[in-house]
């Protein structure tokens, strides 16, 4: 059953998704995000409904218990596990690897509800729904830019029970998809003039071990790609930047660059 974890900032959160994903050898990926307040800074509760407490959702929404604090909800956020349900009809593409994927409807999942307190207007006493009302119009009359507002976050991480379907663990290494700043890493290496297999696998398992996972084994595939993968990155890297380079000039002779 998941625990509903509270994170002060973004990059608590993702760090502990990422986490995650490293110690069960899963990946996550957004499916939904419901923004309902434009945005996260200079935050006014204008034309938004300001709350103390949002509860009685069923599982698996999360709830908001009652603080005393008032607050407004900013976004409801959805990621997936990447072999979870099947919205399309037949196989997918994956986006990074461009490879043919097959969705198990594994149900694992993490929901996330990001709100932003206004921790000044605390209410102090009974929790009446007067009280509220008043100190609601309060805090909307009274709000200026040096107002103090605290982000939280609440998510709900799917344990490693929840996964059904398909492998975790070490085994689920050898059909993970490539992780994205692998394959930057290699396009990097690429238009450096690294072309050799064999030379940009050992700066790849060189990266891996002292900027990403050091402890993660090399079956896996998701941090230590075979020598094809590779292959396939570096041709597709330099093809397309000769494309780049022909297209400049084509467009040079013609006279439509500066």
């Amino acid at each position: 059953m998941p625990v509903t974890r509270i994170f002060k900032t973004e990059k608590e959160l993702q760090d502990a998704i990422r986490a995650e994903e490293l110690k069960h050898t899963v990946r996550f990926v957004k499916q939904w995000r419901r923004q309902i307040a434009s945005n996260e800074e200079g935050l006014s509760p204008d034309g938004k409904r300001v709350r103390f407490e949002d509860e009685g959702h069923p599982s698996p929404v999360i709830n908001i218990p009652y603080e005393g604090t008032p607050f407004i909800i900013i976004n409801n956020e959805v990621y997936e596990c990447q072999h979870g349900p099947q919205r399309m009809k037949g196989e997918k593409k994956d986006v990074l690897t461009s490879k043919t994927t097959k969705k198990l409807n594994c149900p694992a999942m993490i929901r996330i509800r990001r709100i932003m307190k206004f921790p000044e207007y605390k209410i102090n006493g009974p929790s009446t729904k007067k009280a509220k009302m008043a100190l609601s119009s309060t805090l909307k009359r009274s709000l200026s830019d040096t107002t103090i507002r605290q982000l939280v976050i609440y998510a709900t991480i799917a344990s490693n029970e929840e996964h059904k379907n398909h492998a975790i663990g070490e085994n689920a290494g050898y059909c993970q998809p490539l992780y994205g700043d692998i394959i930057r890493k290699i396009k990097e290496l690429a238009e450096e003039g690294h072309r050799k297999v064999t030379s940009v696998k050992l700066l790849l398992a060189q990266y891996v071990r002292e900027h990403l996972a050091p402890d993660i084994p090399e079956t896996n595939r998701r941090f230590y790609p075979t020598s094809k993968d590779i292959r396939n990155h570096i041709y597709h890297t330099v093809v397309g930047g000769r494309l780049v380079i022909n297209l400049k000039a084509h467009y040079w002779s013609k006279g439509l660059m500066a």
